[in-house]
Order: C-alpha cells, then sequence, then structure tokens
C-alpha cells in the first residue's frame, strides 16, 4: 500500500468524511435511479454497493484513527518497540494508507519507528509497532487480510482472487500484495499456533479418532546463480518436493467419517520432525476430548511408524487405546510388486496369486502369506526385490489386522488422507507451472489446511494473537539485545 499526504488524517476531517458518505447514502433513498429492466437494477445495485463500501471506509478510519490516538495504545506500542529483537527507534508520525475490508484505502497517521536513518541507496522503511497491535499488517485491516488470504487459497491462482476481490469487494489489490499479505498472514497464525493451540474448538468427546499421514509433491523455484535475464529477473530451478500432511478426524459409530466434528489438517515442507512436532501440538486437545480409541493408519513408511512409535513411548497419547494400521491399498501395491518380481512365472499365474494374496492379507491371515511368499522365495535366494517386499511384509505383521479392524468398524483404508492431499496439495500447490518460494509454500499449506477443514475464522484470529512475532517477522530475525 502507498504512502501519501492527501487525505483526512484526523478525527474531525473523518467524521466530516462519514457525515458526507450518509447523505450520499440518504440521497440514493429519497432519489433512487429509475429501474425499467435488469440492467437497470444491476446498476443501481453498483451504485449502491460503492456508497456503501465508502461509508464503510470512512466509519472504520474513524474508528481505527481514534483507538491509534489513545495514549494507553501508544504506550503499549513503545513498550512492544522496546522488546524488538533488534533496537528501534521513534521517527515522529507518518501517514499511511489503509485498506480495510470494503471500499477504498484511507489514510491514517501513526507514529513510525527505525532502525537507522534511510539513504539514497537503501531505503529503510518504516514499522509501527501501534498498527501491529491493532493487527494493521501490511497495510491492511484483520478483516482485510483475511479476506485476501482466504481469497487467494481458495482459487486456482492468484490472479482469479485479485478478480474475485475486485469484482466481489471492491479491492483494486495487485498480485504482489495479494502474495505478500497470503504470505504474512500464514506466518503470523503459524507463529502464534504454539502458544494459541487451545483456542481451537474440538467438539465430540468420547469419540474414536483417526491420524494419519503422508506427503504428496509441489514444485519449489530456486534462483540460479549467475547472469539475470534481459528483463532483469533471476533464473531459478523448480526443484520437486515433498509436503508432509496431518489429518486428524473422527469416526461415527457405523465406522464412517463423522461429518459434525471439524478435522485438523496441517502440514509443512520441512522434515518429517518438524511434521510430527505440529502433532505434538494438537495432543493435549485430542487427549482432552476423552476418545475411547486411536487409530494410526498410514502406509508402511519406516519414517512414520519410527516416530508413532516414540509417541506411544513417551507416553504422549496417554492411556488411550491405541490402534495402528497400514493402508490396505498401499499393502496391495507391495503385494503387485511381489508378484511382478516373479517374471519367472506366466502373467495369468501371477495375477492369481496377487488375488488369492490380497484375499490371505483381506481376511487377516498375515502367516499363510507370509508361508506362501517364503515358499515363492526359496526358489529365488538371490533376489533382492522378492526379499525386500517380504521383509516389509515380516516387520509390519501387526499393521495387517484387517479383519480384526472391520470387526471393530475401523476403515482399513486411508481415503480421508488421500482426499485430503488432493484438495489441499494437488488442487492449489500443484499443477503445470506452478512454482513456489518456500516461504510461501508453507504459508499457504497451512491457509489451505484450514480453508477445507473449515476452521478458516479460527486461523483467521491465531493470526491476530502474535504481535511480538508479527513485528520480528518485519524486522527479521536476530538475537535480542541486551
Amino acid at each position: 500500500m502507498k504512502e501519501g499526504t492527501s487525505g483526512p488524517t484526523d478525527r474531525a476531517a473523518w467524521r466530516e468524511r462519514v457525515d458526507k458518505c450518509l447523505a450520499a447514502v440518504q440521497a440514493f433513498r429519497e432519489h433512487p435511479p429509475e429501474v425499467r429492466c435488469a440492467a437497470d437494477l444491476a446498476a443501481a445495485e453498483r451504485e449502491d454497493a460503492r456508497l456503501c463500501d465508502e461509508l464503510h471506509a470512512a466509519l472504520m478510519a474513524e474508528l481505527t484513527q481514534a483507538a491509534l490516538d489513545k495514549p494507553a495504545l501508544q504506550e503499549q506500542a513503545q513498550m512492544l518497540a522496546r522488546s524488538a529483537p533488534k533496537r528501534l527507534k521513534a521517527a515522529g508520525e507518518r501517514e499511511v494508507h489503509v485498506q480495510f475490508q470494503r471500499g477504498p484505502e484511507a489514510p491514517l497517521r501513526a507514529v513510525s519507528y527505525r532502525r537507522r536513518p534511510g539513504d539514497a541507496f537503501h531505503r529503510e522503511k518504516g514499522l509501527f509497532p501501534a498498527f501491529v497491535l491493532l493487527g494493521l499488517d501490511e497495510h491492511c485491516s484483520p478483516a482485510a487480510a483475511a479476506q485476501m488470504a482466504r481469497s487467494a487459497c481458495a482459487v486456482a491462482s492468484l490472479e482469479e482472487a485479485a478478480a474475485w476481490l475486485r469484482d466481489g469487494a471492491g479491492l483494486q489489490i495487485d498480485i504482489k500484495t495479494l502474495r505478500r499479505v497470503t504470505r504474512r498472514l500464514g506466518q503470523r497464525a503459524r507463529a502464534a499456533l504454539p502458544t494459541h493451540v487451545q483456542d481451537l474448538r474440538l467438539e465430540g468427546e468420547g469419540r474414536r479418532l483417526v491420524i494419519s499421514v503422508d506427503g504428496g509433491r509441489l514444485r519449489v523455484r530456486q534462483n540460479k546463480a549467475g547472469a539475470r535475464t534481459a528483463k532483469g529477473r533471476h533464473r531459478y530451478h523448480t526443484h520437486w518436493r515433498e509436503p508432509l500432511l496431518l489429518h486428524i478426524y473422527a469416526l461415527g459409530p457405523d465406522g464412517r467419517l463423522d461429518r459434525s466434528f471439524s478435522p485438523l489438517i496441517d502440514g509443512t515442507l520441512g522434515s518429517p520432525e518438524a511434521l510430527f512436532q505440529l502433532l505434538r501440538q494438537y495432543l493435549p486437545l485430542l487427549l482432552a476430548l476423552q476418545p475411547t480409541s486411536i487409530l494410526l493408519i498410514a502406509d508402511g513408511a519406516l519414517w512414520i511408524w519410527k516416530r508413532f512409535d516414540a509417541l506411544r513411548s513417551a507416553g504422549l497419547l496417554g492411556s488411550v487405546r491405541v490402534l495402528e494400521l497400514i493402508d490396505f491399498y498401499h499393502a496391495v501395491e507391495h503385494l503387485t510388486a511381489f508378484a511382478d518380481a516373479c517374471p519367472h512365472y506366466p502373467r495369468a499365474q501371477r495375477t492369481r496369486w496377487r488375488n488369492h494374496a490380497r484375499s490371505l492379507l483381506r481376511s487377516g491371515r498375515i502367516d499363510g502369506l507370509l508361508a506362501d511368499r517364503d515358499r515363492i522365495l526359496a526358489s529365488r535366494k538371490r533376489s533382492d526385490a522378492l526379499r525386500r517386499k517380504r521383509n516389509y511384509f515380516l516387520h509390519n505383521r501387526d499393521r495387517f489386522r484387517y479383519a480384526w479392524a472391520r470387526h471393530l468398524r475401523l476403515p482399513i483404508g486411508s481415503g480421508p488422507m488421500e482426499s485430503a492431499i488432493r484438495r489441499v496439495i494437488n488442487l492449489r500447490l500443484k499443477g503445470p507451472g506452478i512454482f513456489w518460494h518456500e516461504d510461501s509454500a508453507q504459508a499457504m499449506l497451512l491457509l489451505r489446511s484450514s480453508y477445507k477443514a473449515q476452521r478458516w475464522n479460527e486461523l483467521a484470529k491465531l493470526a491476530c494473537n502474535a504481535p511480538l512475532e508479527a513485528l520480528k517477522t518485519q524486522i527479521g530475525n536476530a538475537p535480542p539485545r541486551p
């Protein structure tokens, strides 16, 4: 958002602007346009929306400027500036244009803080601790920032999101601003999550919970060293990365997905340990529901079950009954791979064996399946592929109790997890020609996960609960000064 010196910046001027907008609305009411067809009605509706948007912006600007002028808020802003990790110095009042949820930008006054004076080569932007306290990040109100970020994560591209905001809310937002506001909202929500996770609302005491983990794919861009293009742009690599997703949901009495329970979905581009650190943050909320049991279901990746076992050994799952299952359809893929590693058998014989092994697996007769595999392996002792597939089932034999799981009305597949991968990652973060900076992808993972889990309002509140963390992201990370 731009800075300037034109427009009302004191409360008296804003009251005058509000009165003028009210007069315009009253004039529209007393002398409405003539409506004779659908086009006339559409034009009248657009004019009414424009007048109401201007009134909304003026009212919010008057309210916000009054809050900024209060001595108590100014004192809190000074204290916040002193607690910043880098030394800040007051640089006097400056006028800044702020975007509210509807209507044009409004110029407001606030005290600016700087780290050092700017010069012709290094322009030092001002920081506004009072804005941080009110949630005015990137010169947008909290509601405006949430609206922009929601549009950005809901549709297929930032271009479409900007068009939605322009046509639906009358906001003239460029792509760079929309990207920056979206990224910052996700960063602030992530910074507030560890200390405000209890603000998430979970309902459904005494139910059965399912915890599932899996990964997807997206492409991250990394700038190349060397000369730029003729237009001055960085050349870049586009590496594939695996975003890891966590999905927690509840089951109904019939074993199906409980639609009355809003799931918890979260993800990261970090390491597996970073993903399980997210799970540790959510576990106190889950255990407070006093679930009757917790089902851990995933594919057979060693890194998943190694960390699940660590959680159980540390007692972080409490005294709840914990069940473990490997997704049945991933297990069937390993059966197919085992059969394909037997080229000495005709294709029809391999297909019959795979179908028979699938029936043994589904009925829980894992011992019979292992014995059948040992018989085949005895004739091909040097086959490393057969030995690896056999060891996969041997090491996870206690996680293939599908008949027992069906008797308890538990799912044997990770369909909801695969659906979450598709809805969160594939439909927004993955696609031809879509490349992400890592910090933008990290923020979008959290935003998109909360949006698809019907927890957007909770996420928007989280973003307003970390004023110091928001200030740190503006001035950069540095060790606290003495």
